[in-house]
């Protein structure tokens, strides 16, 4: 196994790609407080505050070729979404039972129902939307995961010459992955997420 980039046959540029990557990220955090006076109908009264904020960035090779495409959203405001929307059907119910327990007997009873249980209805259909979304991001998110898992070993073993601009596996690490092949990082994050089909 052999470091050497197949383009130039040198190893004085050569460093592996996380190295790269983590090299060329930096992560910072903030801290800031705020303090002021307020005016109240009792009188001025102090008042203070503060905030936490995380910052990352990357230089456009680290960015190139970071391991991870975006990762998909996990479809958690849906569902909190659909549930509400359960709730207020079923709060929609409570009225339309007791209006058709209590129908005048001179009334169509039918139009009772229909005019009682069409809201709910209505909601049914959104919730059911709003649950299949879910459950079709929650399906992506695994199928991101299981990916990831795959491409992760494939990411770390790689190389890169920053005098070719190129990239490279030393070794087989995978199947369809060439060893020991001079390639540009858009074709390398290619192979590293092979297994991905978003």
């Amino acid at each position: 196994m052999s470091a050497n980039c197949p383009s130039c046959r040198q190893l004085d540029m050569a460093q592996s790609v996380p190295a790269v990557v983590h090299g060329g990220t930096s992560t910072g955090t903030t801290y800031s407080s705020v303090s002021g006076t307020a005016f109240t109908g009792s009188g001025v009264v102090p008042v203070w505050g503060g905030g936490v904020s995380t910052v990352r960035s990357q230089s456009a090779l680290a960015a190139e070729l970071d391991r991870a495409p975006a990762r998909p959203r996990t479809g958690t405001g849906l569902g909190i979404t659909g549930v509400v929307l359960v709730v207020i059907a079923a709060l929609f119910c409570i009225p339309a039972v007791l209006t058709v327990s209590s129908v005048p007997p001179d009334a169509i009873f039918a139009a009772y129902v229909v005019g009682a249980f069409a809201m709910p209805a209505l909601l049914a259909g959104t919730r059911a939307a709003l649950f299949y979304a879910v459950y079709r991001s929650q399906k992506r998110l695994g199928r991101y995961r299981e990916a990831e898992l795959v491409a992760y070993p494939i990411w770390e073993a790689g190389w890169y010459c920053h005098r070719c601009h190129a990239c490279w596996w030393p070794r087989q690490v995978a199947g369809h992955v060439p060893p020991g092949v001079a390639v540009p990082p858009p074709v390398f994050s290619s192979y590293v997420w092979a297994h991905w089909r978003g």
